[in-house]
């Protein structure tokens, strides 16, 4: 069984337009470039918020006591996503000399097409994980649903913005800038997807639990690297992490994590890592269980 996608057909045209300016050079300077942007969001929100909600809410807000804990807190946190879209525009612009469309390899019409196909398929799969979840754990109310459906203005435009940068980093930018010097999936596929799993490791949070967090992450990005490939756009990698990301932070999410705008919290906290271990190690399989299964399906339905 072919286990990766091949650098061929729709993936080939994806990456080309990465293949006339593919230094290393130039993939290290843009690298600098957005990972600056990532201090430089964080920092131009926090001012944004001191200016404009002065010193009390600045430090309700953001201190790290309270970060992701209250609805305001979550919207500062995707805030920032703004300021690394820009600068991953003035990367690719400046550094590449191409427009930032073609980190997504295709037009809006086929984007939003294949975001939604990627997002109905992963609202069923979460979904069923999330009724498992609310049988064995039964879940605890956490805000209101008049409020929660409030805070959803400005929440899912902002997880909009913030998923999509991330794709256009990890399986646009990267994905192709990579694909572009090297045939070896390992290096195109699989290292993106580790280095977007190491990006979500917190020890100080998940504790022993974090290297396990970042594995199921990683897998994530693996799968959503795989779509990339095979459907030579971002569109379902968009979808699948618009969705996951949701039910993850606007739905159902862990006591003491990022559940500022979560409808229902676990029982337990983010910090009880016996309890914790388990429900992350099945996700962990789950994930992994679905991609063996995708992979089936596809090679059975690839052409000779």
């Amino acid at each position: 069984m072919q286990i990766f996608p091949r650098l061929e057909g729709r993936f080939a045209d994806f990456v080309e337009p990465a293949r006339l300016r593919s230094e290393l050079w130039r993939l290290c300077l843009s690298g600098l470039l957005i990972g600056t942007a990532f201090f430089a969001g964080t920092m131009i929100s926090a001012l944004a918020v001191y200016l404009l909600f002065g010193e009390a809410l600045a430090v309700l807000v953001m201190s790290p006591d309270m970060l992701g804990r209250s609805p305001a807190s979550i919207v500062f946190v995707l805030s920032g996503f703004s300021i690394v879209f820009l600068f991953t525009w003035l990367a690719v612009k400046l550094v590449h000399r191409r427009s930032l469309g073609t980190l997504f390899g295709a037009g809006p019409r086929e984007i939003v097409r294949t975001a939604l196909i990627a997002a109905m398929v992963m609202t069923l799969l979460t979904g069923l994980g999330t009724i498992y979840s609310f049988i064995t754990a039964e879940p605890e109310p956490n805000l209101p649903l008049g409020d929660w459906l409030r805070w959803m203005i400005p929440v899912l435009p902002l997880m909009l913005v913030q998923v999509t940068t991330e794709e256009l980093i990890f399986r646009g930018y990267l994905q192709q800038q990579l694909a572009a010097r090297f045939t070896n999936p390992w290096i195109w596929m699989v290292l993106p997807s580790a280095i977007f799993g190491s990006l979500h490791y917190q020890p100080s949070v998940l504790g022993d639990n974090a290297w396990i967090a970042v594995l199921v992450t990683a897998l994530v990005g693996v799968i959503a690297a795989d779509i990339t490939a095979r459907t030579g756009n971002i569109g379902a990698a968009i979808g699948l992490h618009f969705v996951n990301n949701f039910f993850a932070m606007c739905f159902l999410s862990l006591e003491g994590g990022m559940s500022g705008v979560s409808l229902f919290v676990t029982p337990f906290s983010v910090s009880d890592s016996g309890l914790l271990r388990p429900m992350l190690l099945a996700d962990a399989g789950s994930i992994a269980l679905i991609y063996g299964v995708y992979l089936i399906i596809v090679n059975r339905n690839r052409r000779p």
